[in-house]
């Protein structure tokens, strides 16, 4: 009988769905894959609401379009986003969202400092 409940508990810890609910993402996670998204969907000015003031004036919302459309020439279209990997440090989180295009993956590191994003950087992946 204790091997039975031995055995349901790791097939249930084993499960793809009881993983997944497990696994959640840091605030900082959220706000650069959500940035990211916005981006894929053409949707500039809410992606650039999510800078702090200096990256506002630093990449104004046209700087941020064209950045992600020269970004798409160079690399295909947008396809999905795959993973998120990130670098803490004491005063700011460095994000990096690996992004899936046609014809190239990239990292886009997006850096979060108080809930908004103070910087952002496209970079090719490697795996």
């Amino acid at each position: 009988m204790k091997k039975l409940i031995l055995i349901i508990w790791l097939t249930i810890l084993a499960s793809p769905a009881f993983a997944s609910s497990h696994l959640e993402l840091t605030e900082s996670e959220k706000i650069a894959t959500e940035f990211v998204g916005q981006l894929a969907q053409g949707e500039y000015r809410i992606a650039h609401n999510a800078f702090d003031p200096a990256m506002a004036v630093t990449m104004p919302t046209k700087t941020l379009r064209n950045s992600w459309i020269k970004l798409q020439t160079k690399t295909g279209d947008f396809k999905t986003q795959s993973k998120t990997e990130v670098e803490e440090n004491p005063h700011y989180d460095v994000v990096n969202v690996r992004c899936v295009f046609e014809h190239l993956d990239v990292d886009v590191k997006v850096i979060v400092e108080n809930n908004k994003i103070a910087g952002l950087y496209f970079v090719r992946a490697v795996s």
